[in-house]
């Protein structure tokens, strides 16, 4: 039974869920865009966000001489293997879509620098996603739609109010000079901002002429993790619960 928790803890610490997620929020897009994507794409996703993602988590640990253990090794041993996976899905992709997806890149290095505006964080994560997984499909097919502002618009709040629960978590970690939603509202004002942000995407519904159960699905899930959110909780809530929903979401479209 210990092999298996760890093999979960190491799934989770290593940023393949999250790669799973962020790669589900992609085939959301195609679904609702109805375009297609080359395996390559949806690989450099992957990749691409457990490279960015493992980077942000480990890289000062690295720099400081703590990231010694064997533990350490095993993750930088995955995240050298997505890098190898991304620069090798990369080269499949024509010199316009490898701009694009290097463009991204500027999240990931801008983050630690916004970082210190901790209220700013989270609309900036959630941009960045929206990013990856709504414009950078739609430029790779270069298809424009009607749909795609409400779609970038959906996503961005959905994220948005997605966040909250890892910021209500984080909260009890981040210094008081960061200044985060939670530090400044108070944790049940956040919650109200979150179920705040969903309001946006229940709104743009009916312009939707498909796919309103799965709308309806994940804006439910996404209300029910932040008001189930507390201190208390287990890091596994924010880590594997929350981090599902896109996951969930992407089988609801499929399926339905």
């Amino acid at each position: 039974m210990r092999i298996f928790r760890y093999l979960f803890d190491f799934y989770i610490q290593s940023s393949f869920h999250v790669g799973l997620a962020v790669l589900a929020l992609l085939h959301c897009s195609v679904l609702q865009l109805q375009i297609n994507v080359q395996f390559p794409v949806s690989l450099a996703v992957f990749c691409g966000t457990v490279l960015g993602y493992n980077f942000l988590k480990y890289a000062e640990l690295v720099y400081l001489g703590k990231a010694n253990s064997t533990w350490h090794w095993a993750i930088g041993f995955c995240t050298a293997l997505a890098a190898l996976c991304f620069v090798i899905a990369l080269f499949q992709l024509t010199a316009s879509q490898q701009l694009v997806f290097l463009s991204s890149g500027l999240f990931v290095v801008g983050y630690p620098l916004l970082r210190r505006f901790g209220w700013f964080k989270l609309f900036f994560v959630s941009a960045a996603v929206t990013h990856i997984t709504v414009f950078i499909p739609l430029v790779l097919e270069m298809q424009v739609d009607n749909t795609l502002i409400n779609i970038l618009i959906q996503r961005f709040f959905l994220l948005s109010s997605l966040l909250i629960p890892f910021e209500i978590w984080d909260s009890q970690f981040d210094g008081a000079h960061m200044q985060t939603l939670p530090q400044r509202l108070g944790i049940q004002k956040t919650k109200y901002l979150g179920y705040s942000l969903l309001i946006p995407v229940i709104a743009l519904m009916g312009r939707q002429a498909d796919y309103q159960l799965a709308t309806l699905v994940v804006v439910a899930l996404a209300a029910l993790s932040i008001y189930f959110t507390s201190l208390q909780r287990s890091n596994y809530y924010t880590s594997f619960w929350v981090e599902s929903v896109p996951i969930v979401w992407w089988l609801v479209l499929y399926f339905c």
